[in-house]
């Protein structure tokens, strides 16, 4: 998948379409909406749709920056509560309740990682 458009991204609306492009080409569209036979109830909702849809780059950017600092504390608890055996971590050194947030921190880290891959195409 070849790489997605930079944002920041903006929303205009017409009385047709709701459009979603770049802040800086609104000559090219991400994506359009069409709103023109919508109920009120639909156009909310497309409406809000369209937003969340324009937050896309800023959220992938963010999301990549809380990746970096959730890796950092995690590296640093390792660092901290666990025996260096060979080179690695060794978990098994760890007591119960440090174990326990190692673990989330490895679950949060897995989500984080799969939704970046995902969002990137990989």
């Amino acid at each position: 998948m070849s790489k997605h458009t930079p944002g920041p991204w903006t929303v205009e609306k017409t009385k047709s379409s709701i459009w979603i492009s770049p802040k800086d080409d609104e000559d090219f569209t991400v994506v359009s909406i069409p709103i023109e036979y919508m109920k009120s109830k639909e156009l909310k909702r497309a409406e809000a749709d369209a937003v969340l849809i324009a937050e896309a780059p800023e959220m992938l950017r963010s999301l990549e920056g809380c990746l970096a600092i959730i890796r950092s504390d995690y590296l640093g608890i390792l660092d901290a509560y666990c025996l260096i055996v060979d080179g690695e971590p060794d978990r098994s050194t760890l007591e119960e309740d440090i174990r326990e947030d190692v673990e989330e921190y490895e679950r949060v880290l897995a989500d984080i990682e799969a939704i970046i891959a995902r969002a990137k195409g990989r």
